[in-house]
C-alpha cells in the first residue's frame, strides 16, 4: 500500500516538474515562428472543422430542449440569452477541450510514444538536443495559444446551431443572445481556452515522453491520455469556475 502511495507521488512529482520546465523551456528558448505556425496548422486548422461541426449540433440539441423548458414558464423568448450565457461561459470551452484531446492530444500521445520505443527519442539526446524543448514546448505553446480562436468560433458554432432550430424571430434570437455578452460571462471563455490548451497539451506530451514496452506502450499512452485528460477536463473547469465567481464575482 505506501509502495502505491510512493509511486503515485513520484509520479505526480514528475508531472509538475516535467510541465514547469517544458513550458518554461518554450520561453527561455524562444520558438521559432514555424514551430508555432505548424502546430496551429495541426491544432487549430485541422480540427477546425470538427468543434464547429460539433458545436453546431450542440447548439441544436440544447436549444429544442431549452425552448420547450422556457415555454412553461412563459420565457421562451430568452432562449437566445440562455443558450448564449451556456455556450460561453460551458459549453463553448468544453466542446473544444473534450475535441482536442480526441484528436490532437491523442495523436501527440502516439506520434511522441511512437518516437520513445523507436529510440528516435534518444537519437535527439545524443545528438546534443533537447527532447523536451524540441518535442513538448512547441506542442504546448502551439495548443495553448490556438484553443482560443478555437472556442471564439465554436462558441459562433453552437449559437447558429440554435438559431437555426429556433421558432423564436431571428431578429429577437439574435438580439437576446447578444444580452449573454458581458464580461463577467465574456471572461470565463478568455480564460479557460488558455488553461484548457496547456493542461491537455502537457498531459499528452507526458504520456508520450513517458511510452515504454512498445506497440502496447504506444497504446497506454494514448489511453492515459484522453482518460486523465477527460477527467481533469471537468475538474479544472469546475476549479476555473470556482476561482473566477470568488474573485471576480463572475
Amino acid at each position: 500500500m505506501l509502495g502505491r502511495v510512493r509511486s503515485a507521488l513520484e509520479s505526480v512529482g514528475d508531472f509538475a516538474a516535467f510541465a514547469v520546465r517544458a513550458t518554461y523551456k518554450g520561453v527561455r528558448h524562444p520558438l521559432k515562428p514555424r514551430e508555432l505556425v505548424e502546430q496551429a496548422y495541426v491544432i487549430g486548422w485541422q480540427t477546425l472543422p470538427v468543434v464547429l461541426f460539433a458545436g453546431f449540433f450542440a447548439g441544436l440539441s440544447q436549444t429544442l430542449f431549452l425552448e420547450s423548458e422556457l415555454d412553461e414558464y412563459g420565457a421562451k423568448m430568452t432562449v437566445g440569452r440562455v443558450l448564449g450565457v451556456t455556450t460561453i461561459r460551458e459549453l463553448g470551452p468544453l466542446v473544444v477541450g473534450l475535441m482536442l484531446i480526441g484528436r490532437v492530444g491523442a495523436a501527440f500521445a502516439a506520434e511522441i510514444g511512437s518516437m520513445k520505443v523507436n529510440l528516435q527519442v534518444e537519437a535527439i539526446e545524443a545528438l546534443g538536443q533537447d527532447a523536451e524543448r524540441k518535442l513538448a514546448s512547441p506542442r504546448i505553446w502551439g495548443m495553448t495559444l490556438t484553443a482560443l480562436p478555437l472556442v471564439l468560433l465554436t462558441n459562433l458554432s453552437v449559437l447558429v446551431g440554435g438559431w437555426v432550430v429556433s421558432t423564436v424571430s431571428n431578429g429577437m434570437f439574435w438580439y437576446q443572445a447578444q444580452m449573454a455578452v458581458y464580461m463577467r460571462h465574456v471572461s470565463s471563455t478568455l480564460v479557460k481556452p488558455f488553461v484548457f490548451g496547456w493542461m491537455i497539451s502537457v498531459i499528452a506530451t507526458w504520456y508520450g515522453l513517458r511510452t515504454e514496452g512498445g506497440v502496447r506502450g504506444v497504446g497506454r499512452s494514448v489511453s492515459g491520455t484522453v482518460v486523465t485528460a477527460c477527467v481533469w477536463l471537468f475538474i479544472v473547469n469546475a476549479l476555473v469556475g470556482i476561482v473566477m465567481l470568488a474573485w471576480m464575482g463572475v
